[in-house]
């Protein structure tokens, strides 16, 4: 769930990271038993990586990404093959395939069975008619909120949010283009087809929505802000706001599936390092996995805010929608499409949609999840929601500067 703004998923410590990182040296070949991926936080559990590692002998390292832009100038700057896979949002993903960043894909290599028609859509991951990036997870930008201290049916209007009785009340998701965009529905507007003569109207709404929150802030901290009972409600929210958040306000790791061997510690210094900015999933500490005790996470606690739920307004909200992609300058292509493809089986997904750094839908409605964790994700309204909600729009780079531009005068205004 990320590439939406410069403020999105991660902390200004990990912005600084991919600024300061160094470079990589240049290498005659990449190494076989590696695979590099530009990721987002809900990919690096050690029980979604430890299995294919395992079963494919390689060890996978991540680097975090949040911006199109640093994703972009990563690669840009990386030696070929420095990289493999990139997981991001697929209106991310599309600029890079217009830049012949990503290598093209074989459809029949990702069958769509189990995955809603809207989501499977191989449009969206598609430029110029060619297959560029195929989703694995969903959810949405609405509203999060506490219904046990707002009405669910004041807030099916898009509007009620911007009337005086929910100054302080509200948190806002700072990330620019979902923001942007739900205001945009709220005036009325379809957010793929913004131009110059909207702005005024954006700013002064958006202006006007800053005015009722107390809170701006990144993904954990509008979680926090919600289960803490700071705020009542969070623009932008969605399963991923109220999901798996346990007592302490943190996203618990839902059930994981069985626990498999894994190799001794003596193997750990073997390795390859990984590339600049990257690391591999480090195994938590006194929860080490050996073969005669295998790992396995806390049950999440779900009945620890029973009362955060989110809604799509009638007008409508954004869907945002994960991808996997290969990029083009990858030299373990075969491996890296062997990723892809695990990433969408049932137990990976299952991985996908409960991680320790928020939940989602994951994009096979077949996958084997518990009936609690199906409810705590709304997954008997996931047709219905689909159908109310768009993707996030693919916006020219203009257009996308002039948002990101309004978008920081506003909600960075003291």
């Amino acid at each position: 769930m990320s590439g939406w703004s410069g403020h999105g998923l991660l902390s200004a410590a990990t912005a600084v990271l991919l600024a300061t990182t160094p470079l990589a040296c240049p290498a005659a070949h990449a190494r076989d038993d590696v695979l590099n991926i530009l990721t987002s936080c809900d990919h690096e559990d050690p029980e979604l990586l430890r299995p294919f590692e395992r079963d494919n002998a390689v060890q996978v390292h991540f680097r975090d990404i949040d911006t199109v832009d640093s994703v972009m100038s990563i690669i840009q700057q990386a030696q070929p093959g420095d990289w493999d896979l990139v997981v991001t949002d697929e209106t991310v993903l599309m600029p890079m395939a217009r830049s012949g960043m990503l290598a093209p894909l074989n459809a029949s290599d990702f069958p769509t069975t189990g995955i809603p028609a809207a989501v499977a859509d191989p449009r969206a991951g598609s430029y110029d008619n060619v297959l560029y990036a195929v989703p694995e997870k969903f959810g949405y930008f609405a509203l999060a909120f506490d219904q046990a201290r707002v009405s669910a049916q004041a807030l099916s209007d898009i509007n009620e949010i911007w009337k005086p009785q929910y100054q302080g009340r509200l948190a806002i998701y700072d990330s620019y283009l979902p923001g942007i965009s739900y205001v945009a529905l709220s005036l009325g507007k379809d957010p793929s087809q913004l131009d110059e003569a909207d702005l005024p109207a954006l700013h002064d709404r958006l202006v006007a929505l800053k005015a009722n929150a107390s809170v701006v802030g990144d993904m954990a901290t509008t979680q926090q802000a919600l289960a803490d009972g700071q705020v009542d409600i969070v623009v932008g929210g969605g399963a991923w706001t109220t999901a798996g958040i346990g007592n302490d306000g943190m996203v618990q790791k839902g059930e994981p599936a069985p626990a498999t061997p894994q190799d001794s510690d003596d193997d750990a210094d073997d390795g390859p390092p990984p590339p600049p900015g990257a690391h591999s999933p480090a195994t938590p500490a006194g929860n080490a996995a050996t073969p005669s005790t295998p790992a396995s996470a806390p049950a999440p606690q779900l009945a620890a805010h029973p009362t955060l739920t989110y809604l799509i307004p009638r007008q409508g909200a954004l869907r945002w929608q994960q991808a996997i992609s290969i990029l083009s300058a990858s030299q373990r292509k075969d491996m890296a499409l062997r990723f892809a493809r695990y990433l969408r089986t049932p137990q990976a997904q299952a991985h996908l949609a409960t991680s320790s750094c928020y939940w989602g839908m994951p994009a096979n409605m077949q996958t084997p999840l518990s009936p609690e964790i199906r409810a705590a994700l709304h997954w008997d309204e996931q047709p219905a929601q689909i159908a109310a909600t768009r993707l996030l729009p693919q916006l020219s780079p203009d257009m996308r500067d002039r948002l990101k531009s309004l978008w920081d005068s506003v909600i960075q205004a003291p």
